[in-house]
């Protein structure tokens, strides 16, 4: 099997990792005490409050998984590291990382010329429809990187930062 290279990779340093997944564990786990020794009102609140407390917790793991993973940029697509193809660089149309996109923090969005499969990496990438968005808890300097190293690749135009 031929090895791909890679032209552009996000990786969430350690400490954002842990702060993340730290602050939302935080408050899963506030509203965990708040379920447990001050209770709300009413059944439907107090199942509530536990849902909410549980989704927090859930998620937190999620994020620091998933932002344990890398994403890479081939000449053939954008993966993680994980093996799992985001999308295919023949599938995008455009690349959108302007202050009023609908983007991630620290990232871009792509639109694709295809409906995709929805998939969601917490902190890292999603996709749906026909859009997907790379950033969340990566740093701003190797989205941008990726950014234009996609747009140079592709031949498209980005929007300035």
């Amino acid at each position: 099997m031929q090895q791909l290279e890679v032209l552009a990779e996000i990786t969430v340093r350690p400490l954002r990792r842990f702060v993340g997944a730290a602050a939302v564990a935080v408050s899963g786990t506030l509203l965990l005490g708040t379920a447990m020794f001050e209770p709300p009102q009413g059944a439907v609140l107090q199942m509530l409050v536990w849902a909410m407390a549980l989704v927090l917790l859930a998620s937190a793991f999620r994020l620091y998984r998933d932002t344990g993973l890398t994403v890479l940029l081939t000449d053939k697509a954008l993966t993680d590291s994980s093996g799992e193809v985001i999308v295919a660089l023949e599938d995008i149309v455009e690349i959108e990382r302007g202050h009023f996109t609908f983007r991630p923090s620290n990232g871009f969005s792509l639109k694709l010329s295809a409906e995709t499969t929805p998939r969601w990496r917490v902190g890292l990438w999603w996709r749906a429809g026909t859009r997907a968005a790379i950033g969340g808890a990566s740093s701003a300097a190797q989205a941008k990187k990726m950014a234009e190293t996609l747009e140079k690749h592709l031949g498209l135009s980005v929007l300035p930062d």
